[in-house]
């Protein structure tokens, strides 16, 4: 099996869910593990000898981090590679280099596992690891296994950062290609919501906006201690109707109080995954204050 391709090795969730009432569903059927839903980018790791593993995205193209070698050719993982967003890349930073959670193995001492059940999958990963970590201890660092629970989703679910995967014991074959997708692995996300300002907006250079004004991202911020309104994120994501009234008719809303869908809130006040839900009107401007978004932050 080689990753010099050009097709997709990312195998991904189709449903998504948002509430521990879904959560707690799932973990009573018994037929589910769960996993640390990770914040950082999806990368495959094909061992190369002496020589350090080569790195692939998502897309099968070759990305230029740095590993130490795994002694043993033949072997490829997949996991969470803590690099390309601030999250990861800030775990990265801490600890002084690129490290992976590795939750999956597509080839295993040179033969290809990628149609072995998930459970074969998982204790062929496992082996590997504890092996490579018995030749070097260090490489615990940089060769992380992403650890699996069978009980207290929600508990689980409220530790991590940015949720949970669930798989399904029984799940069969790594599937990867067009159709990357699979029905028995379930993703848990997390969800808050936070109000702040519209203050500006950014014109949409989008090919189906030519000739018609429409807006690209509005700029949200919120009032600091001193009364002045700091911007603290740009949202996008909004319907078409919507990018057009507000490019051609702005005035209607510069000022008006916005309700946002995020996934985390950083301590810079900017938010993860911003998407508008809806206008406060409700709510009068002064009471969005910066102070209130950063009892958010974990």
């Amino acid at each position: 099996m080689s990753l010099d391709t050009t097709h997709t090795l990312w195998m991904g969730c189709k449903k998504v869910i948002h509430t521990t009432d879904e959560l707690e569903s799932y973990e009573r059927t018994g037929l589910y593990i769960a996993e640390p839903k990770y914040d950082g980018i999806f990368g495959a790791i094909q061992a190369q000898g002496k020589l350090p593993p080569k790195v692939f995205s998502r897309t099968a193209k070759q990305k230029d981090i740095l590993f130490p070698p795994i002694q043993k050719s033949g072997t490829i993982i997949v996991g969470e590679l803590a690099f390309g967003t601030q999250e990861g890349t800030g775990l990265a930073q801490k600890l002084g280099h690129a490290f992976i959670n590795a939750f999956d193995i597509l080839q295993f001492h040179g033969r290809d596992v990628t149609t072995k059940s998930f459970f074969i999958r998982r204790s062929y990963l496992i082996e590997f690891m504890l092996n490579l970590w018995a030749t070097n201890n260090e490489l615990k660092e940089w060769y992380q296994l992403a650890p699996q629970w069978r009980h207290h989703f929600i508990r689980h679910f409220n530790a991590e950062h940015e949720g949970l995967v669930l798989k399904l014991k029984a799940s069969g074959p790594y599937i990867s290609g067009p159709n990357s997708r699979t029905k028995e692995w379930v993703k848990a996300k997390k969800m808050m919501t936070v109000d702040m300002i519209i203050m500006d907006y950014t014109p949409s250079s989008a090919v189906t906006f030519i000739g018609t004004a429409a807006c690209e991202t509005v700029t949200c911020g919120a009032y600091n201690q001193d009364g002045d309104l700091v911007p603290l994120v740009k949202v996008g994501g909004m319907e078409h109707a919507l990018k057009i009234d507000i490019g051609q008719h702005f005035e209607n809303y510069k000022g008006r109080v916005v309700e946002l869908n995020c996934f985390k809130v950083f301590k810079s006040g900017s938010l993860r995954h911003p998407s508008l839900l809806r206008f406060r009107d409700d709510k009068m401007p002064k009471e969005c204050c910066i102070r209130d978004i950063m009892e958010l932050v974990d």
